[in-house]
């Protein structure tokens, strides 16, 4: 997993020297930031959450690239949200996503991305964050959402499905 993890932070810091890091930081302030969330559970899985921002006077609205590794240290193994989830959970957790979605971002949804970019078969790749009580998933504001520029989250009570896990 370290070198996964790497390799993406190398990949996005990369990008940003590459597109946006030539600019005179006293007048136009280019920024890159990446920030993680980290937990470990049942001392046989760490779950973790890397959060991209980059903001650029060339860039009209900031960038959000969100990256997440759910990682069995016993099987040493990086898990997908299809691996934790039986079919019938995973359509749970699809329905009451996409329900979360229109409710708390209906001002800034284009509906049409729903179907596009996240259906039953691209759920195994949604990044993701587990914790004691919830599952967090995480959508790029540029994904699903206009005039919308943050990421947006929709978090899942544990109690709802199944996690084949515990």
């Amino acid at each position: 997993m370290d070198k996964e993890i790497k390799k993406y932070i190398n990949n996005q810091i990369n990008y940003f020297k590459n597109n946006y890091g030539d600019s005179d930081y006293l007048i136009n302030k280019d920024k890159l930031n990446i920030t993680y969330k980290y937990g470990i559970y049942n001392n046989r899985y760490i779950s973790l959450v890397l959060i991209t921002y980059i903001s650029s006077y060339k860039l009209n609205q900031p960038i959000y690239d969100v990256k997440s590794y759910f990682y069995d240290i016993k099987e040493d193994k990086i898990l997908y949200v299809t691996d934790i989830l039986n079919k019938n959970n995973q359509l749970i957790l699809f329905n009451y996503i996409g329900n979360q979605l229109k409710t708390n971002y209906y001002n800034y949804i284009v509906l049409d991305n729903i179907e596009n970019i996240f259906n039953l078969e691209k759920l195994g790749t949604i990044p993701f964050f587990i914790t004691d009580n919830s599952i967090i998933i995480y959508f790029t504001p540029d994904s699903l959402a206009s005039d919308y520029y943050d990421i947006l989250t929709i978090e899942i009570p544990i109690s709802l499905i199944e996690l084949n896990i515990w």
